[in-house]
C-alpha cells in the first residue's frame, strides 16, 4: 500500500516528508485508536471471552472478578490449547 501511495506522488510530481506518511490498514488504526482512546482492552480474545461468560451467564461471579482472575486464566488455556493444535473445530 505505501508502494502505491509513493508511486502516485511521483506521478504528480508531490513532494512530501516522508518522515510524516503514515499508512495503516483500516484495521491497525482503529485498534490504535481504540488504544489510545482507552474505549475497550486492546485484548480482544479476553473481551470475547468475558462477554461469552456474561451474556450465557455461566459463572455467578463480579464482574472484577471474571476480568481479573477467570478470564486471565481461560486466556492461557486457550492460548495452551491452541499450541497444540487444538482449535474449535477439533
Amino acid at each position: 500500500m505505501e508502494n502505491r501511495i509513493l508511486e502516485l506522488l511521483k506521478q504528480e510530481n508531490l513532494e512530501i516528508d516522508l518522515g510524516n506518511l503514515n499508512v495503516h490498514t483500516f484495521h491497525s488504526y482503529s485498534l490504535g485508536n481504540i488504544e489510545e482512546a482507552n474505549l475497550v482492552s486492546p485484548n480482544l480474545l479476553r473481551y470475547s471471552i468475558f462477554r461469552y461468560l456474561k451474556d450465557n451467564e455461566i459463572l455467578n461471579y463480579s464482574d472484577r472478578y471474571l476480568l481479573e482472575t477467570i478470564v486471565p486464566k481461560m486466556q492461557n488455556l486457550i492460548q495452551y490449547l491452541k499450541s497444540f493444535g487444538v482449535i474449535p473445530q477439533k
